[in-house]
């Protein structure tokens, strides 16, 4: 009976393990950026709203934490056309009001994933990305900002 609880759990873990990876075929699409996260704060890119996390209420003093929400706040504005199109392993990527265009591949790396592009301007990036509750999150590894886009 144990041998049998641990051979269900073993296969629950492995469905779910793999049922979160993603494939490019998943990635297809126009994603527009919706939400962008950085250390605790939330900006909702349409409303331009901002979230903190309880920790932040805390820590970080009142007044440098309403400077940091007005100054994400400011860069959430230029974010508003942000989007990604994926079209089979090509890939255009706005945000800024800047615009590149390249090719992509998807990695496992340790217990993450990463999509890994090379622009046609000879630029690269590699950065873990996932989907969650059918939202694709992107994560730069240099400023740990989370960019959150929805599927159009």
């Amino acid at each position: 009976m144990i041998k049998n609880i641990f051979t269900f759990t073993a296969c629950i873990f492995t469905l779910l393990a793999s049922s979160q990876k993603i494939s490019e075929q998943e990635l297809q699409g126009n994603w527009k950026l919706t939400a962008l996260n950085t250390a605790g704060i939330t900006l909702d890119v349409a409303s331009g709203k901002i979230f903190s996390s309880k920790e932040n209420d805390v820590t970080i003093p009142p007044d440098a934490l309403a400077i940091i929400k007005d100054n994400i706040k400011q860069y959430g504005e230029s974010l508003k056309n942000s989007y990604i199109t994926i079209t089979g392993s090509d890939i255009k990527q706005t945000m800024d009001d800047k615009t590149k265009f390249g090719s992509f591949t998807i990695k496992d790396y340790k217990k993450i994933q990463l999509i890994s592009t090379t622009y046609n301007d000879g630029t690269t990036s590699e950065v873990p990305v996932k989907i969650v509750n059918g939202k694709l999150c992107i994560t730069n590894h240099k400023s740990k900002n989370e960019l959150i886009y929805s599927k159009e």
